[in-house]
C-alpha cells in the first residue's frame, strides 16, 4: 500500500493447488518477487500448460508467505485464486449417420461418439422424427438419452421400431442430436473469460448431427387382378386390365402381365391376329397407390363372323419382390374378345344380295349382316 523504501525488498509467492494441479496444470514452484524503490506493485508469471484434455476451468491458489523485510507486512488480502479456462471442446457426431434394419428386428441401435474423453459423465439428446416413416405406426420417437459415462468416447441408444402386418415399402425416420438445456457450449462459455458453468467440460455437435434409419418392411403383400374375366369387343380395339395390391408403398413399383392360350380354351384368340400378345406388360403402382392398369391392345379385323375368343394374362412374379404374394385371390384373368358391328335380322326380313329388307325397306346404312 506504500511505495517501496530504498533498496526495495522481495517477497515469496507461493501456491495451492486447488482442482488444476502443479505440474500437470501449471507450475507451482515458489517464486520470489522484487519490489524496486519506489515501487507499489510487482507482477509473477505463472506457466499455464495448455493440454489437449477436455477437463472444464480449474483453480489454484497463489499466497504471499510472511515477509521478512523491515517496515514490511503482509496485509489481509495475502491469496488469491486463479482460474483457468479450459479451451477445448467434445465434439459429438453419429458414426456410422446410416442405419438400416428389418422391421422384425424391433429396435435401431445407433453409436454416437465424442472425438475425446471426458473428465465427468455427461448426457446428450437424440431426437427421432419421422421421414416417410410415421410415429408410432413404424418406429416409436421422442427424445432418446445418450449418456457418456467418466472417461468414455462412445456410446449407443436404441429406439423401438414397430412391427406390423401391413406389407409395406422401404421407409426412413430421422435422429438428430442435440444437448439438452444448461450444457456448457462454445456460445456460453468463451475462451478466455470464466464460464458460467465453471469447473465443467465444454460440448459441441459436429457435422455428423444427423442419422438416417432405414426400416425394411419383412411382411407378404399381395398383388392379384381386380378382375378375374373380362369381355372385350374387338371394336373397342384395347382391353385395360388392372391390378390390386395391399401394400402401402412410399415409391413406385411394377409387376409384370403374360399372355396364355391354356389348352383348355376352345375357341383361343390369336396373339398376333386378335391381340399383341407374346410379351411382356408392365403394370406400374405409383407412389401410395393400391390399384394399377394397364392397356392390352386388340386387333380389329372387321366383321367377319368369328366365335367369342379368350386368352389369359397371369402375373409374373418379381424376383427383386419375393414377399409378394402373387395371386392370393386372383392369379388369372381371362379375357375374351367378341367380333365387332353385326345385326339380328328382325321379323318378317329377307334378304337380297347382301343388303337387309324389312317390309321392303332397308335397315340402317350401318347395320352389317352376320355370317352373310
Amino acid at each position: 500500500d506504500k511505495p517501496a523504501p530504498a533498496g526495495g525488498y522481495s517477497v515469496d509467492v507461493s501456491f495451492a493447488d486447488g482442482t488444476a494441479g502443479s505440474p500437470g496444470d501449471y507450475t507451482g514452484n515458489t517464486q520470489s518477487v522484487f519490489f524496486p524503490e519506489g515501487a507499489s506493485s510487482a507482477q509473477v508469471a505463472v506457466p499455464i500448460f495448455n493440454d489437449d484434455f477436455v477437463e472444464g476451468d480449474e483453480t489454484f491458489t497463489a499466497i504471499i508467505d510472511p515477509i521478512a523485510a523491515d517496515g514490511v507486512r503482509r496485509g489481509a488480502r495475502n491469496s488469491t485464486n486463479v482460474i483457468i479456462i479450459d479451451d477445448e471442446f467434445i465434439e459429438i457426431n453419429f458414426d456410422p449417420t446410416s442405419y438400416e434394419v428389418n422391421e422384425e428386428d424391433g429396435t435401431a441401435t445407433l453409436i454416437i461418439v465424442a472425438d475425446r474423453p471426458s473428465s465427468e459423465p455427461y448426457t446428450v439428446n437424440v431426437v427421432a422424427s419421422d421421414g416417410t416413416a410415421e410415429d408410432p405406426i413404424d418406429y416409436i420417437g421422442g427424445i432418446f438419452l445418450a449418456n457418456f459415462s467418466t472417461g468414455e468416447t462412445t456410446t449407443t441408444v436404441t429406439i423401438p421400431i414397430t412391427d406390423d402386418d401391413i406389407g409395406e415399402c422401404t421407409e426412413v425416420f430421422m435422429a438428430q442430436l442435440e444437448l439438452p438445456s444448461g450444457i456448457p457450449t462454445p456460445a456460453t462459455a468463451t475462451p478466455g473469460t470464466p464460464s458460467p458453468f465453471s469447473f465443467s467440460p465444454k460440448y459441441r455437435i459436429g457435422s455428423n448431427d444427423m442419422a438416417t434409419i432405414k426400416i425394411n418392411d419383412t411382411d407378404p403383400y399381395y398383388v392379384e387382378f381386380k378382375s378375374t374375366s373380362q369381355v372385350v369387343s374387338e371394336d373397342e380395339e384395347s382391353a385395360e386390365v388392372c391390378l390390386v395390391t395391399n401394400r402401402e408403398c412410399v415409391d413406385d413399383f411394377t409387376i409384370d402381365l403374360e399372355d396364355k392360350e391354356p389348352d383348355e380354351f376352345t375357341d383361343k384368340a390369336d396373339p398376333s391376329n386378335d391381340y399383341e400378345g407374346g410379351k411382356t406388360y408392365p403394370v406400374t403402382f405409383e407412389m401410395g397407390k393400391k390399384e394399377a392398369c394397364t392397356m392390352i391392345p386388340i386387333v380389329n379385323d372387321g366383321p367377319g363372323g368369328e366365335p367369342d375368343e379368350t386368352f389369359q394374362l397371369v402375373i409374373v412374379p418379381p424376383p427383386d419382390q419375393p414377399r409378394a404374394l402373387i395371386g392370393n385371390r386372383s392369379s388369372t384373368n381371362n379375357i375374351t374378345i367378341t367380333d365387332g358391328a353385326s345385326c339380328t335380322l328382325p321379323d318378317g326380313s329377307v334378304v337380297e344380295n347382301g343388303t337387309i329388307f324389312k317390309s321392303g325397306n332397308p335397315c340402317m346404312p350401318d347395320c352389317t349382316c352376320k355370317n352373310g
